[in-house]
């Protein structure tokens, strides 16, 4: 009593993914090839970094400077630990108003509370090999989506409001919209059976 713990409770659902695509494909004349492809997926239970569950609702909130007021502390003398705030005579409002008052923090880590999802449209040309060459265009427009964002090396980021998860929904931090690639292939004519060197 009178500090923080964590739970991994919140932990225990299982994430799955879905994932479906479509796609057409044309030969144009003899060498060439365009493709067009949509490509999705959807995240469901996905994890999160860390959510804090002993947190006031947005309504407390807006209480303001309410939530800051002394009051009688009614862990006192029940919670002895020096160091803990709930060892004072006094505490403020906001924090009686938690829905577990007698700990300064419940934290859950990595709980399967996420969600994510993803479209993606793909266009492809290509020069199949005629005469050495062989090219490639690829173009990707994209969007991802959720409310579980990772960082880079893929720690999960706190959420602001555990009461509001919808308010956590925006764009992946590792979402790139636009991406083209081109790429191509040359055959040189040296060696066995080409021009130079036979």
């Amino acid at each position: 009593l009178g500090s923080s713990l964590n739970s991994a409770i919140l932990s225990m659902v299982t994430p799955y993914f879905q994932q479906w695509n479509f796609s057409a494909q044309q030969g144009i004349g003899g060498s060439w090839v365009a493709e067009i492809a949509y490509a999705g997926s959807k995240g469901t239970h996905t994890q999160q970094g860390t959510i804090q569950l002993n947190s006031l609702t947005a309504g407390q909130m807006a209480l303001g400077a309410v939530n800051q007021e002394l009051v009688a502390n009614p862990f006192y003398g029940i919670i002895t630990d020096a160091t803990s705030i709930l060892s004072q005579p006094t505490v403020q409002r906001g924090q009686l108003s938690k829905p577990f008052p007698q700990y300064t923090g419940v934290a859950a880590p990595n709980p399967s509370i996420g969600n994510s999802i993803f479209h993606s449209m793909q266009l492809r040309v290509e020069k199949r090999f005629s005469k050495g060459f062989t090219t490639l265009a690829a173009y990707t427009i994209s969007k991802n989506i959720n409310d579980t964002a990772q960082d880079a090396v893929g720690q999960g980021t706190s959420i602001q409001d555990p009461y509001n998860l919808r308010a956590e929904r925006s764009l992946d931090p590792q979402d790139v919209s636009q991406r083209l690639v081109l790429s191509g292939v040359w055959e040189l004519p040296f060696g066995k059976g080409k021009h130079f060197g036979t």
